[in-house]
């Protein structure tokens, strides 16, 4: 993978884009722009490359949040999976959950089937993080 001084947005994008392709993962791209971010922006989430960094920042009623820094490519794309796999683990977790069981168990099950699909590390990281979430927040699941 490229380092981030060697790729400009329009790379980026066609790079992060491709990534998607070849998993066959259809994705939404809406409310996702790969332009630098600027107060009078759309309001969404913004990926580009600046200041020798990839950054993702997002303009919420024209106020500017970073919320991603860095010079790795596959740690951007993990963030850009984070984000666009949110709706699709939240429809799955809508149709699939059961009633007794805490519904994040679906949503997880479902964000880590997306992230296996760009190999073990980037699955391995999303297990990770789930753990310290229910670490700290345990599933709420209810007996009949």
């Amino acid at each position: 993978m490229k380092e981030a001084h060697h790729m400009s947005t329009e790379e980026l994008e066609r790079c992060i884009k491709q990534a998607f392709q070849e998993k066959s993962l259809i994705v939404s791209w809406k409310n996702l722009y790969f332009e630098m971010v600027t107060p009078n922006s759309k309001e969404g989430t913004y990926i580009y490359y600046s200041e020798n960094c990839y950054i993702i920042s997002s303009n919420e009623k024209g106020r500017i949040s970073e919320i991603v820094k860095t010079k790795d490519f596959e740690d951007i794309l993990w963030h850009v999976i984070d984000i666009v796999s949110f709706p699709i683990a939240m429809d799955y977790a809508k149709k699939n959950y059961s009633p007794n069981l805490d519904f994040r168990r679906e949503y997880f099950k479902k964000q880590v089937a997306v992230f296996s699909m760009f190999g073990d590390k980037f699955k391995q990281r999303k297990i990770d993080e789930i753990r310290r979430t229910v670490n700290q927040y345990p599933f709420l699941d209810f007996e009949c």
